[in-house]
């Protein structure tokens, strides 16, 4: 998956300056992993890892971390 920072993302949210897509590149990622994406290609790795780890936690059981 490689959605991050890019123009799509500003014409969605309004954000022309691509280092403040973040929530955008998350919300996409989390998407991703949601329809089985498991590989990532991302600009902001620290804050992606950690939506994706917990989103991941919520999509196998069921329960927030």
């Amino acid at each position: 998956m490689g959605t991050s920072r890019k123009s799509f993302l500003g014409r969605l949210t309004g954000r022309d300056d691509p280092r403040q897509r973040l929530a955008g590149t998350i919300a996409t990622n989390v998407l991703a992993l949601a329809a089985g994406a498991r590989v990532f290609r991302v600009h902001d790795a620290g804050a992606v890892r950690d939506a994706l780890a917990v989103a991941s936690r919520v999509l196998d059981d069921g329960t927030p971390p």
